[in-house]
């Protein structure tokens, strides 16, 4: 088998990113809305609070399932006229402090989880509305997106809105407020947004036409080589002396596991 040092593995069961232009207008697009989301709950809230972008990662649906809280709501929140599904999550303890701000309750640290009445839920519904616009404000284009609640799921770690293998967008903002930071994620298929996203013009600097078309051409000619390893097996040597045309070796490679490949 062909020496592989020197190759960088490549994890074929790990989905890959965004093109570079989706992920910058997805970032702009999730700053704008960490910035806005505040901003309209400060018209209900007797505190202030604030949200900061913190991270956005790719996987599976079954992988980002297991990273929701245990104890948690989740709000569908459609985008743009095709109702692209999208969910919104905060763990419980978090959502009834917040709606307890907006009541006027006096709370000096997170309540115990526990069901939401039906004023609690309610007000929630509110919250969720405020959420949604702020999305739609903050999307990048020079008219706001279309955005709507629709529906409330009370156990985002069984959600099945998305099949367990589609790729999906985990991110999570942090939410600062007196009682100190917690996580809230936005769950949303990756090629649902690529394609929404793939509309949007662009945003920030211009960027110069590229001056390289031939360049990238020829490089895009070169050929790459790509080493799967199919396994190994132990043989004798008076093994190998008695081979013959036809003869079976069983390799340790188990076909339900994925092959190893470099690049």
């Amino acid at each position: 088998m062909t020496d592989s040092v020197g190759f960088e593995p490549f994890d074929f069961r790990k989905p890959s990113g965004l093109p570079e232009a989706v992920d910058q207008r997805l970032l702009f697009w999730q700053r704008g809305l960490a910035s806005l989301a505040p901003e309209r709950w400060s018209q209900h809230m007797t505190t202030a609070v604030t949200m900061e972008h913190a991270a956005r990662e790719t996987m599976m649906m079954v992988e980002a399932r297991r990273q929701l809280p245990d104890a948690g709501i989740g709000c569908r929140i459609d985008l743009g006229a095709d109702a692209l599904p999208t969910l919104i999550v905060f763990a419980r303890p978090l959502l009834l402090a917040l709606v307890g701000q907006v009541l006027g309750e006096n709370l000096t640290q997170l309540p115990a989880d526990r069901p939401l009445t039906t004023i609690e839920h309610t007000v929630s519904e509110l919250l969720f509305e405020e959420l949604a616009h702020a999305i739609g404000e903050a999307w990048p284009e020079q008219s706001p997106l279309d955005c709507c609640i629709n529906g409330f799921d009370d156990k985002p770690q069984r959600s099945r809105m998305y099949p367990l293998g589609e790729r999906v967008l985990l991110t999570r903002f942090d939410l600062n407020s007196a009682f100190g930071s917690q996580p809230v994620h936005w769950l949303s298929s990756q090629d649902q947004l690529i394609a929404l996203l793939g509309q949007a013009d662009d945003v920030g600097t211009p960027v110069a036409p590229p001056t390289d078309g031939p360049l990238q051409a020829r490089a895009a000619e070169i050929p790459v080589q790509v080493i799967v390893r199919l396994g190994s097996a132990e043989l004798h040597v008076s093994d190998l002396a008695d081979l013959q045309v036809g003869d079976v070796i069983l390799l340790d490679q188990k076909i339900d596991e994925p092959l190893e490949a470099h690049v």
